[in-house]
């Protein structure tokens, strides 16, 4: 379904997911005003959130405003080719910031099949593929499993984040290469050390963590 809309982009321009105005080449699937109100809810420089040294986790942009309706756009009203368009500028500040070792694995966070099969699409996947297709780096959709339904995490609290996501996760191969976890949001950071965890576990080694947008510690 993703290859087809992707192919059927080529033939017809979709209007801008955010505002339905005329896409632009060369502006991803975004119009020019939106991608300019995206680009300044973009941390200046590449960020780190350094909130543990064994993970460095890195964020785009601010989860606020423009940059949030977009996320929920590709989350809930599918609307995947944000995904795509995300990854790439993600892969653009990965390389703007002289983030060249080629010898990394890019993994993004799995969903589980029941939610993979209500959705459609997983939004870390389209992500993390754009951001390959700009950096080279391998890319290993399937080295992690979602084994375990969760609730949802929107709503819990840091604990009961952290509990909610006890056991989900299963490695499915080990992966020579340090591993780049890549994900859409980073909120508490529960389901990401989880995952980590999960990867660390298999004999992986995890270089760090790398997202679209990072909740505002009072929106938390």
């Amino acid at each position: 379904m993703i290859i087809w809309s992707e192919w059927l982009g080529w033939l017809i321009r979709f209007p801008c997911p955010l505002c339905q105005r005329p896409v632009t080449s060369g502006s991803g699937c975004f119009c020019l005003d939106c991608q300019d109100q995206l680009h300044r809810l973009r941390y200046q420089p590449w960020c780190s959130l350094d909130q543990d040294r064994d993970l460095p986790i890195y964020a785009w942009g601010y989860y606020t405003g423009t940059l949030r309706r977009a996320l929920q756009q590709l989350k809930y009203d599918g609307q995947a080719r944000i995904g795509l368009t995300l990854g790439r500028w993600l892969g653009d500040s990965w390389r703007q910031a002289g983030s060249r070792r080629s010898r990394y694995t890019v993994v993004p966070i799995p969903l589980h099949a029941d939610r993979m099969q209500e959705r459609g699409y997983n939004q870390a996947q389209l992500i993390s593929r754009g951001f390959c297709e700009v950096t080279g780096l391998d890319h290993r959709p399937h080295s992690l499993l979602r084994e375990r339904a969760t609730q949802r995490q929107y709503g819990l609290t840091a604990a009961e984040r952290q509990e909610n996501i006890q056991g989900a996760f299963g490695a499915q191969a080990y992966t020579k290469d340090p591993v780049l976890l890549i994900d859409d949001i980073y909120t508490t950071g529960s389901t990401l050390r989880g995952a980590a965890q999960t990867l660390r576990e298999s004999g992986t080694r995890v270089a760090g963590v790398i997202v679209i947008a990072r909740v505002p510690p009072q929106d938390k």
